[in-house]
């Protein structure tokens, strides 16, 4: 079997700072058009190359279309079979990816799967973050001690500028970031 080939993106000088800066619990509050979206997809990009699985939440369906495309397209040397329904890819090496939507507060988004890493895009908008992130996310992290990342533009005084003052609150595991567009 030939070498697959996988390009990913190349970081700005503002996300290789934020990567640089890293710790387990990653909170970025950007402006429109920084590139979130476009971090969250080399951060999964290179946990998928590394043979990880990586879970991808979003807002909603329409919030998630866009991450998702491209990372088909980044990653698809590579696919290995995918089930459009559970919104699961599975990549030659043992790397995984599952896209989840949270505007189902009901829906148990995530349980009973394990992450080395989750992308929490559009964060700030997530209705019932708090509750999503305690009960459903944060545990799939448990078996690989994963790393997660909240990407959002800001959207006032909600449980996502809550987890931004973690960090200025000394708490270790977490980093924070803003940036402007």
């Amino acid at each position: 079997m030939a070498m697959a080939t996988v390009t990913l993106p190349c970081p700005h000088p503002e996300q290789l700072q934020a990567l640089k800066e890293a710790r387990r619990f990653n909170v970025a509050e950007c402006g429109r058009r920084w590139g979130k979206s476009m971090l969250g997809a080399y951060l999964t990009g290179r946990m998928i190359l590394a043979g990880k699985p990586v879970g991808w939440f979003a807002p909603s369906y329409q919030l998630l279309l866009g991450p998702l495309d491209e990372l088909r397209k980044m990653l698809a040397p590579m696919l290995a079979r995918e089930n459009k329904t559970e919104r699961r890819i599975e990549f030659h090496g043992g790397g995984s990816l599952d896209c989840w939507t949270l505007d189902q507060p009901e829906a148990p988004a995530g349980r009973s799967r394990a992450y080395a890493l989750v992308i929490i895009d559009e964060a700030a908008l997530v209705r019932d973050l708090e509750k999503r992130w305690t009960a459903s996310i944060r545990p799939t992290l448990t078996d690989y001690r994963g790393t997660a990342w909240f990407l959002s533009t800001p959207h006032g005084q909600n449980y996502f500028h809550q987890l931004w003052l973690l960090k200025e609150q000394g708490h270790e595991d977490w980093a924070s970031w803003r940036f402007g567009s």
